[in-house]
C-alpha cells in the first residue's frame, strides 16, 4: 500500500493530550491542526480543509458531540 499523508484537526481541552495526539501522529507523516475547543475548531474548519478530525468529547464552550453535529452539516 501507499503510504498517504492527511491533514488533521486535533480537538482537546488538555494540552498534553493534544501534544501526544500530534506526536504519535506527525511521526507517520500526518499534518496536525489543533484546537481547545469546539468554537475554536469551528474556525479551524471553516479556514482549512481537513482529511479527518479528532476529539474529545468533554471540553468547556462546545463539546465533541456538537462540534461533530455542526460540521456535520
Amino acid at each position: 500500500m501507499g503510504s498517504s499523508h492527511y491533514k488533521i484537526l486535533v480537538v482537546d481541552d488538555e494540552e498534553p493530550m493534544r501534544k501526544l495526539i500530534v506526536s504519535l501522529l506527525s511521526t507517520k507523516g500526518h499534518l496536525c491542526i489543533t484546537a481547545r475547543n469546539g468554537l475554536e475548531a469551528l474556525d479551524k474548519i471553516t479556514e482549512n480543509k481537513f482529511n479527518a478530525v479528532i476529539t474529545d468529547i468533554v471540553m468547556p464552550e462546545m463539546n465533541g458531540i456538537a462540534l461533530t453535529k455542526e460540521f456535520s452539516k
